[in-house]
């Protein structure tokens, strides 16, 4: 079962990222699949505006993101001594106590990679906020491309495509010097 799981999360990676924003205009496009079936069951007398909206750019990036997300977990869970959870349960403790008091702290760097990683994607999202959004929803990314190749401003560019760099770089070495910390504490 948690094959299969982690299979359908990861599935759309399997595919161009290109295709698979394509995709998403077919499925939730005014005459889409979904549209087409609320209808079809009478539960609303138009289409609903899903795409070239906020929430269809968020929409595609958390299934562009994800994938990521998700197997960096799964990676910190499976690295928890079972035994410890055990050892919390024979001395009384339910399993949101164990959950809250050992597995949770234990899988924190997972965590803290997984949102590091939601970020990263996040700041250079790019195809959906190009296909999926309006001119008014872009992301750093998107300005970027505008100011290179639309307006030829390419110092601008530049000067936003390092902030960005210097952005990342910055919260990756504060996550770098956090862990330093935590592992000389321990």
């Amino acid at each position: 079962m948690k094959a299969a799981l982690l299979l359908v999360v990861v599935l759309p990676k399997f595919t161009n990222v290109l295709v698979l924003m394509y995709g998403f205009l077919l499925v939730f496009g005014a005459s889409g699949l979904v549209n087409r079936a609320l209808l079809g069951v009478g539960l609303i007398a138009a289409p609903l505006p899903m795409v070239y909206n906020l929430f269809a750019v968020v929409l595609a990036e958390v299934v562009l993101v994800l994938p990521y997300c998700v197997r960096v977990l799964v990676a910190a869970l499976h690295a928890i001594d079972r035994d410890l959870e055990e050892a919390a349960r024979s001395l009384g403790a339910s399993d949101a106590q164990v959950f809250w008091h050992v597995v949770l702290p234990l899988s924190m760097p997972g965590v803290w990679v997984s949102a590091l990683l939601s970020f990263i994607w996040g700041i250079g999202a790019f195809v959906a906020p190009y296909l999926l959004g309006t001119p008014e929803l872009h992301t750093l990314a998107v300005e970027v491309d505008r100011q290179a190749n639309w307006r030829l401003n390419w110092a601008m560019a530049g000067a936003v495509a390092m902030v960005m760099v210097v952005l990342i770089g910055a919260l990756v070495a504060v996550y770098l010097g956090a862990q330093r910390r935590v592992e000389a504490a321990a």
